[in-house]
């Protein structure tokens, strides 16, 4: 949906993000009709994470820290006091 150009009025800013999002929507529409309409977009992804981390060791340490960091956080708002991830 493209909408017409309009200017000089605050609700054509608001008519402009609608009209964006509409652009946005419909382009994605066919993945989200699909049940695993993002599955290869994830698969792509990542495809692309580990090939960065096979060439990058700081990544994969990196990575592995901020999941431990995340669970730790989660866990811990329900009263988990110690989190040990083994990355095997």
């Amino acid at each position: 949906m493209i909408c017409p150009a309009r200017s000089g009025r605050p609700s054509a800013r608001l008519a402009s993000r609608r009209c964006s999002h509409g652009i946005l929507n419909s382009a994605t529409q066919d993945f989200r009709n699909s049940p695993n309409g993002y599955q290869p977009l994830y698969v792509a992804a990542q495809n692309k994470i580990h090939d960065a981390a096979l060439h990058d060791s700081g990544l994969l340490g990196a990575g592995e820290q901020s999941t431990r960091e995340l669970l730790a956080r989660v866990l811990g708002v329900v009263g988990v006091k110690t989190v040990f991830v083994n990355f095997s």
